[in-house]
Parts: C-alpha cells; structure tokens; sequence
C-alpha cells in the first residue's frame, strides 16, 4: 500500500480555500482515478458528506484501490442510530458500487461526546481492531472484510479533548492523521 491517498471531496463539491474551479467535470476525475492507479497510489479518501463524490468515484470504478469513507454528523431527529449507521454504509457501498470499504471514519468526533457515541461504539465495536492488531494483520495480509480500525483525520484539538477520552474509556487504540 502507498503512504499517499488521493482526497476527492472536489469530485463532489465545489470545496477548498484555493479551489477557483469549483466542482472537477467527470472526465478530470476519471484522469486524477487514472493516474493514481498508474503511479500505484492505491487509496482513495472520500466521505459520504461530499456530495456527489461517491457516486463518481463507483462510476469510474474503483475495483483496485482501497476506500475510506466517513459517517456524516448524526441528524438530530435520528432515533435508531444503530439502523442509520447500517443504511448509510450500506448506501455508501451501493454508490462507490463495492462490497465493502476498507476504512470508516467518524467525520464529527463530537458524536463520541453522548450516547450517541457510546451507540456508535457499541454498533462497530464487534468489528474494531486495535491500531497495533490492525498493523498486524495487515502486514500477514489477514485483514478480513469486517475488520475496522480507529482514526481521525484534520488533527484538530477535539481530538484531543473529545477522541482520546473516548478510547480511553473504551479501551481502544486508534490511528491520528497529521499532516
């Protein structure tokens, strides 16, 4: 796998501080999918939340390369959190048109805050590897389609307050993004 993955929120939206194009066209996409695959980059970073960005990525295809998709924030009216979660991974595996997703990630760690995180935890926890078994398996090439791990992307400071507590208190490792 390459230390490098190709983020594609803009094959979804019009996203980014320096973004003056808006939106990339289909076509660019299917060139930026193209080239990563020539220059072996073979994990593709996208989110539910990123509008279109999965829909494009599952019509170009994407049969080679690893996905990590993020949960978008829990709606306020949700009452079966457990339900949403399956059905909005579910939609996510129907768009990218894949079986499964090699990572997930909660794109909000304030979810982790309440009991909307504990359900959280609860949903994935049968699934969840810890940062150092994940390593492992993944080196020997036994990662099943079920394994999960933990990471946070962005570094923001919530992490801290919000995310280590919640490892702590769930007795979980996870993986923290810097760049």
């Amino acid at each position: 796998m390459s230390k490098l993955a190709l983020g594609t929120v803009q094959f979804g939206l019009n996203y980014g501080v320096a973004n003056k194009s808006g939106q990339i066209k289909f076509s660019v996409a299917k060139d930026i999918i193209q080239l990563s695959k020539e220059e072996k980059i073979d994990l593709i970073d996208t989110a539910i939340a990123y509008g279109e960005s999965e829909k494009v990525i599952g019509k170009i295809g994407i049969q080679n390369f690893k996905i990590v998709s993020k949960l978008p924030d829990i709606p306020q009216e949700c009452l079966n959190i457990e339900s949403w979660i399956k059905n909005e991974v579910n939609n996510c595996l129907e768009r990218l048109q894949i079986k499964s997703i090699y990572g997930l990630l909660v794109h909000q760690t304030k979810n982790l805050l309440d009991k909307k995180g504990e359900i959280i935890i609860n949903t994935l926890k049968k699934r969840i590897l810890n940062a150092d078994e994940w390593i492992e398996k993944s080196k020997n090439k036994r990662l099943s389609n079920k394994d999960l791990c933990i990471t946070f992307d962005d570094n923001l400071k919530s992490q801290y307050d919000i995310a280590i507590p919640v490892l702590k208190k769930y007795n979980l490792k996870a993986f923290f993004f810097i760049y």
